[in-house]
């Protein structure tokens, strides 16, 4: 059964559950115990998915921004507890600004409120996008991998599903972002071990599974994934996970789990 949310409307809401009284922009939840920071994440700003970016969650397509985007808020809502801030990621439209011509001072400035100085694990969603390209509108790109900061170890680690073929836009990266996390002197290092995707275009969903098992590692164990637990990180599992977040933004275009699942803007 789909929850009550903005996009079914509000008839829907009030036949259904008999709160006809909201008014619009007031907060409906089905946990009364909810603290300021829960309500706070749970009702974030998030990607709404247009209906041609859903279709691009089924297997066989090119995921873009927005898909990634969304996956890894599904991640942040469904296994980053609450009361835990040490982990976050940075938006792929906001990793687009990076190799925009923006120096490291307006990233030190104009990202404060993310408060990456505090992170534990950030992941950074970043591709191989031609700002050069003079035909191009909004992200472009045409392949995903993952660029995460682990603090404990104050590294940068990359994961590319085709070897190395990020490896300058994510050094590029590393160079204007490294102050913003008071990481200056941070190592950088290409995981050899990332799984390789086996076509063209299951690179953004592997990208994104590295980075659910990177958060569930962290989380339980305080350590990045090993050989092993990246392994075992195959095709039918990012098939399998595809196709479940795919039945999720079928019912809710903004695909939120956890406690964003109970609560909803009117």
């Amino acid at each position: 059964q789909k929850p009550p949310c903005s996009c079914w409307g509000l008839e829907g809401l009030s036949r259904e559950q008999g709160v006809g009284n909201l008014q619009c922009g007031q907060v409906w939840t089905l946990k009364m115990d909810l603290t300021g920071a829960q309500i706070e994440k749970a009702t974030r700003e998030r990607v709404i998915l247009e209906k041609y970016e859903l279709e691009l969650l089924r297997y066989g397509n090119w995921m873009n921004d927005s898909c990634v985007e969304i996956w890894l808020e599904y991640l942040m809502d469904t296994l980053v507890p609450d009361d835990r801030s040490d982990v976050s990621f940075i938006s792929p439209s906001a990793m687009q600004l990076v190799p925009s011509g923006y120096t490291s001072d307006f990233f030190v400035e104009d990202w404060v409120g993310l408060e990456l100085p505090q992170k534990n694990l950030c992941l950074m969603p970043i591709n191989d996008c031609d700002h050069n390209d003079e035909n191009m509108e909004g992200p472009g790109g045409t392949h995903w991998g993952l660029l995460i900061y682990y603090r404990p170890t104050n590294t940068f680690r990359m994961y590319d599903t085709m070897g190395g073929s990020l490896r300058s836009q994510c050094r590029a990266a590393i160079k204007e972002l490294a102050a913003t996390f008071h990481a200056e002197d941070a190592k950088f290092e290409v995981e050899i071990h990332t799984p390789r995707q086996e076509n063209s275009y299951d690179c953004g969903a592997y990208s994104c599974s590295i980075a659910a098992d990177l958060i569930k590692c962290y989380l339980q164990h305080e350590r990045l994934l090993n050989k092993d637990e990246l392994a075992a990180i195959t095709l039918p599992i990012v098939m399998d996970r595809r196709q479940a977040l795919y039945k999720v933004a079928r019912r809710d275009p903004q695909v939120r789990g956890g406690t964003a699942a109970e609560i909803w803007i009117i």
